[in-house]
């Protein structure tokens, strides 16, 4: 009966999930509609930025409670990987928003001034011996790292290398659907030959992190299976 009530809130999430992944996917068309609304609503400092920053922001809060939580039932290894996942998602938060330089009015320190292609403080903008850090971050590290991840759901079932790799690092994976629908609004959003449709890419992305980090650390019965629960002993 429990697990039955449980559904409900699920299914509510996932359809929200889908509402908002939807609206990212139909965003895009408004640029041929009206160019200055779309470039309003994907500008810098605007309500997309914000809300990705924020989704990142919640998205560590999420893993560094669950961490105090389980802190007693789970391994160094999975301590550590929960914490390299909260951190990533803080650093992510950060970099978002220029570590608040633009909010709190702060200037540039001189060798970001120099180094950084928007004059920002921030890591991922950075220009340094003619390499662009954010082609090699969201280009060719975006095919690697994530791809590898939103395959995870799959590999996990076929592999039990990668079963038992998550397990022993505690690593909160999308499940299936997630997966699916999170590479799909992917693939759309690429189609679009617009700018700043990189902003609607990382909405996206921090806003599937967000139901990821809901559905896999802030509830017992899917927390208990990522953190606690071994892979099966192979016979």
């Amino acid at each position: 009966m429990a697990a039955q009530t449980n559904r409900h809130p699920q299914k509510l999430l996932l359809n929200i999930y889908i509402s908002i992944m939807g609206l990212v996917c139909v965003v895009p068309l408004i640029y041929y509609l009206d160019t200055q609304t779309y470039r309003y609503i994907v500008r810098e400092d605007h309500w997309v930025e914000y809300l990705t920053a924020l989704f990142l922001l919640w998205c560590a809060a999420s893993i560094f409670r669950s961490l105090c939580r389980k802190w007693s039932h789970i391994s160094k290894r999975q301590k550590f990987g929960l914490m390299l996942m909260g951190m990533a998602m803080f650093v992510g938060f950060g970099e978002e928003i220029s570590w608040g330089q633009r909010i709190f009015d702060i200037l540039s320190p001189d060798f970001f001034s120099k180094y950084n292609l928007q004059g920002e403080t921030n890591i991922h903008n950075l220009k340094v011996f003619d390499i662009k850090l954010n082609q090699w971050l969201f280009t060719y590290g975006v095919i690697f790292v994530f791809a590898f991840y939103f395959y995870l759901p799959f590999g996990i079932q076929k592999f039990k290398a990668l079963q038992k790799f998550v397990h022993k690092f505690g690593i909160l994976i999308p499940n299936k659907s997630q997966s699916l629908i999170f590479l799909g609004v992917s693939a759309i959003l690429h189609i679009y030959d617009i700018p700043k449709i990189s902003e609607l890419w990382e909405f996206a992305f921090a806003c599937t992190l967000t139901i990821i980090c809901h559905t896999q650390a802030n509830q017992d019965d899917l927390s208990e299976k990522v953190l606690i629960k071994k892979p099966p002993s192979q016979e």
